[in-house]
């Protein structure tokens, strides 16, 4: 399924896309190639936008600072989900997940 069509359709009707989700089989790997990757190049690339093209009223970031800041952003997000994943996980069989 295509990413944008799966969040309108979480968004639109979220009933019925997670018994869709629910039938699905998928490994880490897919979810995050699938997924997390794109999803999670978004908040880095606005915030690249925001601060070297933008910019603030008096000062711009430079494009080197604002690359360096792009990169660092996005691999902890990648970072963040991971590490999320796995404490959501441990902490699954407490609430009968």
């Amino acid at each position: 399924m295509n990413l944008v069509d799966r969040a309108r359709n979480l968004i639109v009707t979220p009933r019925a896309e997670w018994s869709v989700i629910a039938g699905e089989q998928h490994t880490v790997h897919d979810l995050y190639t699938r997924y997390v990757v794109p999803l999670a190049a978004i908040p880095p690339v606005a915030g690249f936008i925001g601060l070297c093209i933008v910019g603030y009223p008096s000062y711009r970031v430079g494009i080197g600072a604002g690359v360096a800041f792009m990169g660092v952003y996005y691999l902890l997000t990648l970072v963040s989900v991971y590490l999320l994943a796995l404490l959501i996980n441990a902490f699954a069989p407490t609430f009968g997940g």
